[in-house]
């Protein structure tokens, strides 16, 4: 009896041990993601070279060069949703696109390795491709299309709608409250310029400009710009620029800006970074470390829309 209760302990043992092993590292979830690369989406980008990647495989590529691989989890999902859906809405119904025709910046394995180095990108690879995974299939639209998910990295305070920005409502792109930007170390950024130095930056991006350095030191002023101070015109003596001439012409963060004299140089203060339409991923970081989901931090930001499953 001992040696048959004695081969029952060892049994068990033998049984025991390599489940409990399994358990420890993989745990007991049944529903286990499948492996990026087997993966089938039905939609396919092709490279440069003539690589071709399915459309989540594409997505954890892309996903590096949008947001900080530090962020908040659900931040990085809701980021995923954003690609995705870009994608999709650019390719229009086709099932294959060529990356150049796309507004997505495509970081391949070898210069990810590069940038974040083995130990990081082991480490982001992993969480890249999960969020990707967990999100698989989910897109945003409005009114039965896919929306133009247009995000921004910090507003100012609040997001802008389209109608203040562009004269044109869109029904997903409304203003939303976004306060927490404004503690976001990007929320103001200040340069300045000797105006020799600014009159120059102008002619290098603006050649046939008659701006003369008396105008741009005493004759400045911004004519129109939005209930949110986002910059549409400026006046510099008799010659007319946009907001987003001066934003590309000085390198700002946005077109929400003001211009002064500061000690004999032109100064200029600008509040928020990006256009502040959509999604701004600083304020859908903070909502992540509250708890909120990335269907929710999305449905937030982008008014009336469905959460939708392109493919499965």
């Amino acid at each position: 009896m001992r040696f048959i209760s004695n081969i029952f302990v060892l049994t068990g043992i033998l049984i025991g041990f390599p489940l409990l092993f399994y358990v420890a590292f993989n745990g007991l979830n049944v529903d286990r993601l499948p492996d990026i690369s087997d993966v089938e989406s039905g939609y396919v980008i092709e490279d440069d070279s003539g690589n071709t990647y399915d459309l989540d495989q594409y997505i954890v590529g892309v996903l590096p060069s949008e947001i900080d691989t530090n962020s908040e989890y659900e931040a990085i999902k809701a980021q995923a949703v954003i690609i995705r859906t870009s994608i999709l809405q650019q390719m229009n119904g086709k099932k294959q696109i060529k990356s150049k025709e796309l507004g997505e910046k495509y970081i391949n394995e070898d210069k990810l390795r590069e940038q974040m180095g083995e130990n990081e990108y082991t480490k982001n690879i992993q969480i890249l491709t999960k969020t990707v995974l967990e999100t698989r299939g989910k897109v945003m639209q409005a009114e039965g299309a896919y929306i133009v998910p247009l995000y921004h990295e910090v507003s100012v305070g609040t997001t802008v709608s389209a109608k203040e920005l562009y004269g044109k409502a869109i029904t997903y792109l409304q203003a939303v409250d976004s306060s927490a930007d404004v503690e976001a170390p990007d929320y103001m950024h200040v340069e300045e310029w000797e105006y020799e130095d600014a009159l120059a930056l102008l002619k290098q991006k603006k050649s046939d400009s008659k701006v003369t350095l008396e105008q741009l030191e005493k004759q400045i002023s911004v004519t129109s710009k939005t209930t949110s101070g986002y910059v549409k015109t400026i006046k510099v003596g008799d010659t007319k620029f946009s907001g987003e001439d001066w934003k590309e012409i000085f390198g700002l963060h946005s077109t929400n800006f003001y211009i002064e004299d500061h000690d004999h140089k032109m100064r200029v203060i600008s509040l928020g970074k990006g256009h502040g339409l959509g999604l701004s991923q600083y304020g859908a970081n903070e909502m992540a470390k509250k708890g909120s989901d990335y269907k929710k931090i999305l449905k937030y930001y982008y008014t009336g829309i469905k959460i939708a499953t392109a493919y499965k």
